[in-house]
């Protein structure tokens, strides 16, 4: 329920120039903030609707009002990014938000920038914008002021800072380089992983790798898929590593399926694909080898390849012939130790994969809602 509602706030954020729907958008994230503090685990769902309907709308609407030929300001626009402000003023100055914003985001090396970004939002605003209209630069600087308040607040807790502190600013530091990392590993990604070696064991070089390409944000989708997708010995292992940090043992093979090619791009090579099935079929039957329905590693193995082959047959739109439930059912006929899977489960995964398409997102941010 978590991960549907923020998909549908997502796309109502994309939509977010109505004075009503910023209303309900903003309580919902307000609602999570409450639920956050209180120890609810809603991380995630606030993290996405702060970026894509604050930090995203606010860009969307200072580049509105940058006027690059010297045009009027329109008021339109103008009243719904004072409208915004004032949501994000109520934001800041709620008791801790910057430094819990900093703990859980900024400072951690897997996490969004999510106040640095805001801070050069307001910036722009703030300095590259001419004739602003004086309640837009007023909000803005009630802003700064929170926040510079809270920064005050946090160097005076800083004199004597605990170890815990003190790893939250070298944590920082670590971000910068797996931000440079990042960068490299999306131009070619053997460069982003040379920087990976020079400060890894060779013990470790797998599972370090592995760890950066499953939670650093900025990674391409494609440009993981290809690295995973290599045929070496240190490739299989990242790879085997890679599938370690995913934790299949409530879901059935589809939903493990869909989660686990939600985070990369493969392309569509044969064999790059039977590597990679392999791997994660052996994963996947980790977990529910005490199962009653598969009777060993093959029917996962054969039914994982099968459901990617039902993937394509039923969504390219080149194929005039689909597959239906009894060819499905066909086409897996005695692979569990000789006897078919039921009926009944068959059936339920040919139609979940018929109406719903097996898919990579657009951004690693927005896959991870996926199985909230």
């Amino acid at each position: 329920f978590k991960g549907e509602l923020c998909h549908f706030v997502v796309i109502a954020s994309n939509k977010a120039h109505d004075e009503i729907v910023m209303h309900y958008i903003f309580l919902i994230l307000k609602k999570l903030w409450g639920l956050w503090i209180r120890g609810t685990d809603v991380k995630v769902q606030f993290e996405v609707v702060f970026n894509q309907y604050v930090l995203k709308n606010l860009k969307t609407l200072i580049d509105a009002l940058s006027n690059p030929n010297g045009s009027p300001i329109n008021h339109r626009t103008s009243y719904l990014l004072e409208m915004l402000l004032y949501q994000v003023r109520e934001l800041v100055a709620k008791d801790g938000f910057l430094h819990l914003m900093l703990q859980n985001f900024d400072f951690m090396p897997y996490q969004a920038d999510l106040m640095g970004n805001l801070t050069e939002h307001l910036k722009t605003l703030l300095f590259a914008i001419p004739r602003l209209p004086f309640r837009i630069s007023r909000l803005t600087l009630d802003i700064f002021s929170f926040l510079m308040q809270s920064i005050k607040d946090a160097r005076t807790s800083f004199e004597g800072a605990s170890p815990v502190d003190i790893s939250l600013l070298k944590l920082h530091e670590v971000k910068n380089f797996l931000g440079q990392v990042a960068a490299k590993f999306n131009e070619k990604p053997k460069k982003g992983i040379e920087d990976i070696k020079k400060v890894s064991t060779p013990e470790g070089l797998p599972r370090n790798i592995a760890y950066f390409i499953r939670y650093h944000r900025e990674l391409d989708l494609s440009h993981i898929g290809e690295y995973l997708g290599e045929n070496s010995d240190m490739h299989k292992t990242v790879l085997g590593e890679y599938l370690k940090l995913f934790d299949f043992s409530s879901q059935d093979l589809e939903i493990a399926l869909r989660c686990f090619l939600s985070s990369f791009r493969i392309k569509g090579e044969g064999q790059i694909i039977d590597r990679i099935v392999e791997i994660f079929s052996e994963r996947y039957y980790e977990f529910h080898s005490g199962d009653f329905l598969y009777k060993n590693l093959d029917p996962v193995h054969i039914l994982t390849y099968s459901l990617i082959l039902l993937n394509t047959d039923q969504h390219n739109v080149m194929n005039k012939r689909k597959m239906t439930e009894e060819d499905f059912r066909r086409n897996n006929r005695g692979i569990n130790g000789g006897d078919d899977l039921p009926a009944e489960f068959l059936n339920k995964v040919y139609k979940s994969i018929k109406g719903n398409e097996i898919r990579t997102p657009e951004n690693k941010e927005l896959s991870k809602l996926d199985f909230q």
